[in-house]
């Protein structure tokens, strides 16, 4: 007499191997997929759009500054001290951080190369010390919260901007003047 059941168990053993082989592969597909969504998924949780009314604020070793920007600029919070902005149009971007150190240090810490400051008053009373990088390469401008020689610093720095030029130069200074 033989014993058909040793059969029915060697088939099955492959039935089940395939289907663990299979639920594997649906595991490593999902996982991949949740690798692709997520870092975008979370990048648009920390991004909104500016009401023109409502400051940003950004806090540094308790020290703040507020950010007003015009309605339409996206921004994007990094860290409770550092948000990236963008124009309405996403064509200029600027990494705007708040740090402790004076203007002057603040920007030689960005820049390659010492190139001569400009120092400008805004609109609110607050100085603000620039400087475009060489080759196109954008601008780097710091706002001084105390004084010149005096962090807090909000520091403002630009990638290299479109063909227009020009009118990225008057967003750049609407965004200077929303600094409190």
């Amino acid at each position: 007499m033989i014993d058909s059941s040793r059969g029915w168990i060697r088939s099955r053993r492959w039935e089940y191997s395939f289907a663990a082989l299979g639920g594997v592969a649906a595991l490593c597909a999902i996982a991949f997929a949740c690798a692709i969504a997520l870092p975008p998924t979370i990048a648009n949780i920390q991004t909104s759009a500016s009401d023109g009314v409502s400051p940003f604020v950004l806090e540094e070793s308790g020290e703040t500054a507020a950010l007003s920007l015009p309605q339409g600029w996206v921004v994007e919070r990094r860290a409770a001290g550092e948000v990236v902005v963008w124009t309405p149009d996403g064509r200029m971007s600027a990494d705007v951080s708040l740090t402790l150190e004076p203007s002057a240090t603040a920007i030689e810490r960005v820049i390659e190369a010492k190139a001569p400051l400009q120092i400008e008053i805004l609109a609110s009373g607050l100085t603000m010390s620039h400087v475009h990088r060489a080759g196109g390469a954008g601008s780097v401008a710091a706002v001084s919260l105390a004084g010149v020689s005096e962090g807090p610093t909000l520091l403002v720095v630009t990638g290299p901007t479109p063909d227009a030029a020009g009118d990225y130069d008057l967003a750049l200074a609407e965004l200077l003047e929303g600094v409190r």
